[in-house]
């Protein structure tokens, strides 16, 4: 079992992408349902921009009629156990 931290300049980013509170919470909880209990499908998905250091999870959500993708950076070497979400992005 992981520990994941999610920075709050992370939620405050997400909010401006996905301003729908009941969808950005699902796309939290899927975040830390998925990601604490097996990341290991994630972690081969490596950041182009620092595979090292960063995995990627994807989640698409559909909100104001449209289909978006959201991507989170995840760091999985910093501490043992723990995953420290980094980055998000939405296209």
């Amino acid at each position: 079992m992981f520990r994941l931290i999610i920075w709050p300049e992370i939620i405050r980013a997400l909010a401006e992408f996905v301003p729908d509170l009941d969808v950005r919470l699902g796309v939290l909880q899927r975040l830390r349902d998925r990601l604490e209990t097996d990341p290991s499908q994630y972690r081969r998905i490596r950041d182009m921009d620092d595979p090292d250091f960063l995995f990627d999870y994807v989640d698409v959500v559909h909100f104001d009629g449209r289909w978006r993708t959201i991507r989170f950076s995840v760091n999985d070497t910093t501490a043992e156990g723990h995953l420290f979400v980094e980055a998000v992005s939405c296209r």
